[in-house]
């Protein structure tokens, strides 16, 4: 049966009508993956393992869990080996991370240091009776900020003070940092710019301290 002229019409008004209402952003859409965990540039990424439960219980399985300070929860649930990765938008905040079994019984509970952008690799961890042990003294941590503050000393050590969304972490430059610039070639401590870099190293236990293993500009 032939379309009548009247009824392709009215169809080609509609879709001109809805085409730009969706492109424009009026419908929210969202595509993929749900749940807490919102990507982005700016989320932060705790990641770990739990090697141990006392008393013995399956390491797989359990909820790892961390609410910011806006009461929104980012969670991940150990794979077989008991490794974890959360990502989102939880700096500035306590940042406490709740450990839960199959049956939402809590585990164990830790208050982590976060600060904006940051990949934070805590490693292998045991929960003994409600407390959480660390296999090593200091975490791995790597992220991008702005070096507000720069004093280098003899030998090409020395300490940077980086800026991003107004919070201060303190560098720790020493004799074996690696620092390169945007080509993976070594430069002294006084060619850091006053720009962007990204600085991995081990975040102490107390304050935003971090001993640069490797500074790289941006």
């Amino acid at each position: 049966m032939p379309i009548r002229k009247p009824f392709l019409c009215s169809l080609l008004t509609l879709l001109v009508l809805i085409i730009p209402l969706i492109l424009s952003g009026g419908c929210d859409i969202q595509f993929g993956g749900g749940g807490g965990n919102n990507g982005g540039m700016d989320d932060e990424i705790i990641d770990g393992a739990i090697v141990d439960v006392i008393p013995e219980r399956s390491k797989e399985g359990i909820v790892v869990q961390i609410t910011n300070d806006d009461g929104v929860t980012f969670s991940d649930t150990t794979d077989n080996v008991g490794f974890f990765s959360i990502e989102g938008r939880f700096a500035d905040s306590s940042a406490e991370m709740k450990f839960f079994d199959e049956n939402d019984v809590l585990l164990a509970r830790i208050f982590i240091n976060v600060f904006p952008g940051v990949l934070l690799q805590l490693g292998d961890m045991t929960i003994d009776d409600g407390n959480v042990t660390f296999a090593n003294d200091t975490f791995i941590v790597t992220y991008t900020a702005e070096v507000r503050e720069r004093d280098c000393f003899s030998g090409n050590s020395g300490n940077l003070v980086t800026e991003r969304q107004d919070v201060r972490v303190n560098v720790q430059i020493t004799n074996s940092t690696l620092i390169v610039d945007n080509n993976g070639e070594d430069i002294a401590c006084t060619a850091i710019p006053f720009e962007n870099v990204e600085v991995r190293g081990n975040l102490s236990a107390i304050g935003n301290n971090v001993d640069a293993s490797r500074i790289q500009l941006e």
